[in-house]
């Protein structure tokens, strides 16, 4: 016998003006393993009972090995995912060929291609000409006046609406800028709507028909772009392979929205498979909304419950919560869902009632929010709705209403999240420390398109050295004492509010070594407290006087007094020695006295150095002045 799709629950019964919530509905079989040692010939009982004996392929590579035709009927691949095909199986052949695909090597998963049905709930009385200050009371109840003074959607935030498709030619629709209009079923660029009352008109209309035109009803985001997705035939009947293959083409089509008012059941094992396609989308920083469901009760509904999707529950136009719509753990917030005029097929009206008329009022508030503040991810706007909606029911999250009843007016005039790191604009230090207690302090400015809260700062000895942990403070200053000699890296940056971090900046400072830890030989005159490098001054004229240095570091530099009467002196470096003339100036015999002269320098093997300097006492020129000695640790 043939196979065809078999909703999990019976349809609700279509009556005049019916709400459509699309909600994965079917009962689907588990993920398995490729080769798992006990799946190659096992058979799952709802394998044969797969609609239509139908089949998502999920391959883990883009070579896909043909089928036997005995157990294959049909098989379709995606114009989208290289990774992904549907197979029918031959009459009666469900159950072994799902057994085959799972042996074989190049499968990732196989899951039975589920059935999506559209969730209508009947409402009363017939349609009638409707308009926004009679029809329309969910509008005003959510803010959207409000909402309409700050912004009426962009054309540039594109909302991708999965469904039975639209009527593009509908009175109230016809100022829409449709883009990129997609078929998933016939895999054409006719996504005309064939459904009864117009399911996918409804939800166009709820967004984005045109308002301020004196006819019809007001969408609430009529500058919107709109990408019409069929994914759903005139009886309301989809699969999820055609729901995944919308995603993916909304992704590939430049979405920033889908607004999926549809859903169904599926299989906890099941779920992973289908995941990574709503996690791509996510990425791409798309943000994706669906309907809870219809059920009245706790059951949980895909695409709804996946992760990365905003789900959306129904209230009444007195913030009740309706009665049909479910209620568990997935529900994130809540929308007006009952007796929602819209439009429908042709160029009426009409009022109807589910979540899948709650569904498009989040979808079009998070098109409004994008268009107000461009860039936001997909999880600051969801941020954004949560945290402004009206919290009803219990204080807090609920199972009911989930974070509240959105509220427009407040979610668009929120102010924008701080989107944008400070940044440092200046540190200054000493670049070598003179005082002779080694203490200084580092200085620092930064900007913020907000405020700057505070600064990190860290320090290490060395460039090889350890960075210390890092502090935290508000001022823009800290005094540094009780350093070890050698060359300290200091490192700060800026804090704003948001928690956003700027990069490092970085100053270098010397601390050379104080030569009061010397030894000196008879005839050294020490005095302290004048202003040079080290906060010393070392002069002799006793020929033959010595100071001796010990360090470790890869660098040596002698800094002194040049003067007519100064004289020379030896240095020697590890037995190696230099004659430093100090009665010298940049070549030339000196004229006056010139302080703190680079008198000698020179690049060492970093390790353990002994360092001689010797008054040479030349006649008529015995002194010598030794400012300072650094070196690089």
């Amino acid at each position: 016998m043939s196979f065809r799709p078999r909703p999990l629950r019976p349809s609700v019964a279509v009556v005049a003006f019916v709400t459509a919530t699309l909600l994965v509905g079917a009962t689907s079989a588990g993920i398995v393993a490729a080769h798992a040692p006990d799946r190659a010939t096992s058979v799952r009982a709802s394998d044969a009972s797969a609609p239509g004996g139908r089949f998502i392929v999920f391959w883990k590579s883009d070579r896909k090995p043909n089928l036997s035709l005995p157990l294959v009927a049909a098989t379709r691949s995606s114009s989208v995912s290289a990774h992904r095909s549907v197979v029918t199986a031959a009459p009666g052949q469900a159950a072994a060929l799902a057994a085959k695909l799972r042996a074989d090597p190049d499968v990732a998963a196989v899951i039975p291609d589920v059935t999506m049905r559209a969730l209508d709930w009947p409402t009363s009385g017939d349609p009638d000409d409707t308009f926004y200050a009679s029809n329309q009371g969910d509008l005003p109840r959510i803010g959207m006046p409000g909402a309409w003074t700050t912004s009426t959607g962009s054309s540039s935030v594109v909302v991708a609406i999965l469904d039975t498709g639209t009527t593009v030619t509908h009175p109230d629709l016809s100022g829409i800028n449709f883009v990129y209009p997609f078929n998933v079923i016939q895999l054409t660029s006719d996504a005309i709507d064939d459904n009864v009352p117009g399911h996918g008109t409804h939800v166009t209309g709820t967004i984005a028909a045109q308002a301020n035109n004196a006819l019809g009803i007001a969408g609430m985001a009529p500058g919107l772009s709109i990408m019409p997705i069929k994914v759903l035939n005139g009886s309301g009947d989809g699969t999820l392979d055609s729901i995944l293959e919308a995603i993916d083409y909304a992704r590939t089509h430049g979405a920033n929205v889908i607004s999926m008012s549809l859903g169904g059941q599926m299989q906890p094992s099941d779920v992973a498979a289908a995941q990574p396609t709503i996690d791509a989308a996510y990425a791409a920083g798309i943000t994706v909304v669906a309907a809870a469901g219809n059920d009245g009760n706790g059951i949980v509904e895909y695409p709804c419950a996946f992760v990365h999707v905003i789900c959306v529950g129904a209230t009444d136009n007195s913030d009740n919560h309706a009665n049909f719509s479910n209620t568990n753990a997935y529900v994130d917030v809540s929308a007006p869902g009952v007796d929602i005029a819209s439009t429908i097929r042709g160029s009426g009206y009409g009022a109807l009632s589910g979540t899948s008329m709650a569904t498009p009022h989040v979808a079009a508030l998070a098109g409004l929010i994008l268009s107000a503040h461009p860039g936001e991810t997909p999880d600051q706007v969801e941020a954004t709705i949560r945290s402004t909606a009206v919290d009803l029911g219990p204080a807090g999250w609920d199972v009911q209403f989930g974070y509240g009843r959105i509220d427009a007016a407040a979610a668009v005039n929120l102010p924008p999240p701080d989107l944008t790191p400070p940044a440092m604009t200046g540190l200054t230090s000493p670049s070598l420390v003179r005082s002779a207690t080694r203490v200084f302090t580092a200085t620092w400015t930064a900007a913020d398109n907000v405020a700057v809260t505070g600064f990190e700062i860290r320090t290490k000895r060395g460039a090889a050295g350890t960075w210390s942990a890092v502090s935290s403070q508000v001022a823009t200053s800290q005094t540094f004492s009780g350093l070890a000699a050698g060359s300290w890296y200091i490192n700060v940056r800026a804090v704003d509010a948001a928690g956003h971090r700027s990069a490092w900046r970085q100053v270098l400072t010397i601390l050379p070594r104080d030569d009061r830890a010397w030894s000196f030989s008879s005839g050294t005159i020490r005095r302290a407290g004048l202003p040079y490098i080290a906060g010393t001054d070392t002069t002799t004229s006793r020929g033959g006087a010595r100071m001796t240095i010990r360090f470790t570091g890869s660098a040596f530099y002698l800094i002194g007094t040049s003067a007519v009467k100064r004289g020379k002196l030896r240095v020697t470096i590890d037995g190696r020695s230099w004659i430093v003339d100090e009665g010298t100036f940049r070549g030339t015999r000196a004229r006056t006295t010139n302080y703190r002269v680079l008198l000698f320098s020179r690049s060492l093997t970093n390790r353990t150095h002994t360092v001689v300097i010797t008054n040479l006492a030349t006649i008529g020129r015995p002194t010598i002045d030794v400012d300072a000695v650094a070196w690089r640790n």
